[in-house]
């Protein structure tokens, strides 16, 4: 049977979204405005995350300090607002019971995936028409973490984003639904460029939404074994005295951390330690200047460094 048959008119949708940050907001802004229009049936959010540790939390508020987005609403609260349910899972695992359940009860035809760091497993998957996933690539190019710290490091002229379905527990591959290009900025604006990519595949929404109710078949995403993964994208993070200082910088900027240009940047060093592995920090002399380097994420490195000195005396 065709999979368009299938749905509801208007489709029941349910987006799967970490609820504490700003990521899907966006996508929940323009998810409202097709209720609004009757374009879709919004039957509620369900919260991806998971509890942070402290340390994640303290660099969380620094950098909401620093960004000036101390006050920006969360997902959660914009939820409430419009009047949109938002489910916790008690187990906080997306595959709960619970979340098949109301997926099951709201008669979910699209399970569109925003953001959430849990893998979906069959059991969820089977349950609803649709599950549809956002990555921000132009897949099947970086599978996986980082994805919009990649194009920059390896000299990409463009990027974008894609929606694709989620078939099986295999990871950002399925059949594509919907890509389309995003110019990439200069270097030196790299750190807006991911929320560049939220805002057009928030406005690609509609164009989503008619794409899954008028067509029955999508292509499967050329196979890759190419995936980026976490231990990859932290390799990249690290400083290397075999770096020159614009290279240590590049870095820096691409993965958001760079507060001062040319100066203090924040970026991890890593230290063999004999009883444990973990991050340390130290400032780093290279041949064409210094660099003050600190895990203290989105802090000027320079007032650090007396915390600097004593974590690496310890």
């Amino acid at each position: 049977m065709d999979r368009a048959v299938r749905l509801h008119q208007p489709p029941h949708v349910a987006l799967f979204a970490n609820t504490r940050s700003a990521f899907a907001i966006p996508t929940l802004q323009e998810l409202a405005k097709l209720r609004e229009s009757r374009a879709i049936e919004l039957v509620g959010i369900v919260a991806t995350e998971r509890p942070e540790p402290l340390s994640s939390r303290l660099r969380s508020m620094l950098r909401r300090v620093v960004t000036r987005t101390w006050d920006a609403p969360n997902l959660r609260t914009l939820a409430q607002e419009l009047g949109i349910p938002v489910l916790t899972p008690s187990s906080l695992d997306v595959n709960d019971d619970q979340v098949v359940g109301f997926l099951k009860d709201t008669q979910t035809d699209v399970a569109l995936i925003f953001g959430c760091d849990q893998i979906l497993r069959q059991k969820l998957i089977a349950t609803t028409p649709l599950v549809v996933n956002y990555h921000n690539s132009l897949l099947p190019k970086y599978r996986g973490v980082g994805a919009t710290v990649w194009p920059f490091l390896h000299g990409e002229a463009e990027s974008g984003f894609s929606y694709h379905t989620i078939d099986d527990e295999k990871i950002d591959v399925g059949r594509l639904v919907l890509q389309s290009k995003v110019p990439m900025p200069p270097l030196s604006e790299a750190q807006s460029y991911s929320d560049k990519l939220n805002e057009a595949a928030a406005r690609a929404l509609p164009a989503l939404i008619t794409t899954l109710t008028t067509r029955g078949d999508f292509a499967r995403l050329p196979p890759t074994e190419e995936y980026f993964s976490l231990k990859m994208f932290t390799r990249a993070t690290l400083a290397d005295p075999y770096l020159s200082v614009d290279e240590a910088c590049k870095r820096a900027m691409v993965i958001g951390h760079l507060l001062l240009r040319r100066g203090p940047v924040v970026l991890r060093l890593q230290r063999p330690h004999k009883r444990r592995s973990g991050w340390s920090d130290l400032a780093i002399s290279f041949a064409d200047g210094n660099v003050w380097f600190s895990r203290i994420n989105y802090l000027p490195a320079i007032l650090c460094a007396p915390v600097v000195r004593l974590m690496w005396r310890r």
